[in-house]
């Protein structure tokens, strides 16, 4: 005897049966025009045909709503005087904290002058100074050089060594989420070249989130939750390259005082960068500050004669410090300029239990003619070394007369 279908009384909902799922639509990320997204598809989205494999580019997974990530560096092996010294004196002050970098029967260069370490009390460094060399006088800030540790043939082990702790940084997640609604008539008029009302308002919702995600990975103020969790003012707010870079009185960062960028304020903090162990190779500003670069670049270009294009476009920037690429980044203030190392920089969402808060899609239940959905996504960003690895340059003029 044939079985009839089941029949429900009632209203059916978009919640009933398989509505219920939410659907991960982070592979969407794909479709977006990088120059809309410049500093998110630096960080690898926008990889076509790469599924958003780039919507990930944490380093250390998100658990929690605060992520912690540990940095390591090497130790010291150059630092600078904490005072003046004179010559015959016997013992070296180093800078606060830099006597931690030093153990006896190191080797130290100071001008022109080697010294055997023969005793470290916190910053006071005793020397003695080796065949050869000549004692003299040395500035405060004078540079010193740590050349080794000196052995005899033969000799035993011994138990002074120094090394660096794992330091911890952390950042904190934050909820994006947009909603999309259409109605039934709006979904029903026919337009030309628009086949689905609908679809093409939920992507259009998708890019400005995206955008918004941009500018919050570059200016973004971190913020821990509230206890109470209902101050929207106190809200929990993941950290940017702002927080960690502009805002860090410890980063390497230049305030331009309303001066117009040159060359030289470049340079300098692209060695101050290498100097402090980082391999910087972007460099991310506004249209304007481009413009800049540009210029400096103008002397330089050649044409032939049968050259019919005029202009100057500045893709990298070649210096001994290395090649930096130039992106243009419209979300960028005109009076900021960001030197980075990509490889210490990252973005992904919260992924505790094996739920990713990537983004996705839920439907919201039809409360009249018309049909509604949610665009939800919880991410935190990740600035590794920032006090090293990166440089912010601020309040450069915007002037080009």
């Amino acid at each position: 005897m044939p079985v009839g279908p089941t029949v429900t009384s009632g209203m059916r909902t978009i919640f009933d049966g398989s509505y219920t799922e939410k659907q991960n639509i982070s592979e969407m990320i794909d479709a977006i025009d990088p120059r809309d997204i410049p500093f998110l598809a630096m960080l690898g989205w926008n990889n076509t045909g790469a599924v958003s494999s780039g919507a990930d580019s944490l380093s250390f997974p998100c658990f929690n709503t605060t992520h912690t990530w540990q940095n390591d560096q090497l130790v010291p092996s150059e630092g600078t005087l904490g005072a003046g010294y004179t010559s015959g004196g016997g013992t070296l002050t180093v800078s606060t904290g830099e006597g931690a970098y030093i153990k006896i029967a190191d080797q130290l260069k100071v001008g022109d002058v080697y010294y055997e370490v023969s005793g470290v009390s916190s910053d006071s460094v005793s020397v003695v100074v080796l065949d050869g060399s000549s004692d003299a006088n040395h500035d405060n800030g004078s540079k010193w050089m740590n050349l080794g540790t000196l052995r005899l043939d033969g000799a035993g082990w011994r138990d002074t060594y120094n090394s660096t702790s794992l330091a911890s940084t952390s950042n904190y997640t934050q909820i994006f989420h947009e909603e999309v609604a259409v109605s039934g008539t709006s979904e029903s008029i026919e337009k030309y070249g628009i086949t689905n009302e609908f679809e093409r308002e939920f992507a259009k919702k998708f890019q400005e989130m995206l955008i918004r995600l941009e500018k919050a990975a570059i200016y973004g103020t971190a913020n821990s939750r509230p206890s109470d969790n209902t101050d929207l003012t106190n809200v929990r707010r993941m950290g940017g390259l702002a927080h960690f870079l502009r805002y860090n009185s410890n980063a390497i960062r230049l305030d331009a005082n309303d001066n117009r960028l040159t060359e030289k304020m470049l340079v300098d903090k692209m060695e101050e960068v290498y100097r402090a162990g980082g391999k910087p190779t972007m460099i991310m500003a506004s249209p304007l500050q481009v413009r800049v670069m540009d210029a400096w670049a103008t002397p330089y270009i050649r044409t032939t004669r049968s050259e019919d294009t005029v202009g100057v476009i500045t893709n990298s920037y070649l210096s001994r410090f290395g090649e930096l690429e130039i992106v243009m980044n419209r979300h960028m203030q005109d009076s900021d300029l960001v030197i980075l190392t990509p490889e210490y920089v990252g973005i992904g969402p919260l992924a505790g239990n094996g739920n990713s808060r990537a983004f996705f899609t839920t439907p919201i239940p039809v409360d009249g003619d018309r049909r509604k959905a949610a665009i939800t996504g919880e991410y935190t960003m990740e600035v590794r070394n920032a006090d090293r690895a990166h440089a912010w340059i601020y309040g450069l003029s915007t002037d080009l007369s």
